[in-house]
């Protein structure tokens, strides 16, 4: 017992905190505001995300969109699974364009790990990006996205069950949007 103590002590001691959470492959990117609807990018798992300590990097498939980075601290929310239909629902509203066939497929019920990002960047606007995460890195990912911008992870109730039992921990997203409009 006492040597597993030791082992687990010098391996958090060794890990660097400033360590960065690199994802080369298993994002789909699915729209959101400020991203063109590029059929390249969406359909195509070899998208990636960089999770550093102060801001997320989104790289795009052949660089097909210039890289996008995002400080942590500027993101105001992570939701996950079928409340995403709720919050992309806001910016559909708003007049933001988001992929068509990514508003048909927030509404197939099989389990797709999508992922709602929304920050505001550095001129006061509200930016957002859906993705879609590979069932190998969701888990990972959601929770150095949680652990990084130090916001929670919004979920209904049901995902909410399924993100715990699968070592995410999650609140419940049961407020209903409005639009500051």
């Amino acid at each position: 017992m006492r040597f597993a103590v030791s082992v687990i002590c010098c391996v958090l001691l060794s890990t660097p905190t400033a360590q960065c959470e690199t994802f080369k492959k298993g994002i789909k990117y699915l729209g959101g505001a400020g991203f063109p609807d590029k059929k390249g990018i969406r359909d195509s798992w070899d998208n990636g995300m960089n999770v550093t300590e102060k801001e997320i990097t989104f790289s795009f498939r052949k660089n097909l969109l210039p890289t996008e980075t995002v400080a942590t601290s500027a993101i105001s929310k992570i939701t996950y699974g079928q409340a995403t239909t709720r919050r992309v629902g806001k910016w559909v509203a708003v007049g933001v364009i988001v992929a068509p066939v990514a508003l048909a497929g927030i509404f197939h019920k099989s389990r797709q790990h999508r992922i709602l990002l929304e920050w505001t960047d550095s001129q006061q606007r509200e930016r957002g990006i859906l993705m879609q995460a590979h069932k190998d890195i969701f888990v990972t990912l959601l929770n150095d996205l949680a652990f990084r911008s130090g916001q929670p992870i919004f979920a209904d109730a049901d995902d909410r069950e399924w993100l715990f039992r699968n070592g995410v921990k999650a609140e419940l997203d049961s407020a209903p949007v409005t639009d500051k409009k």
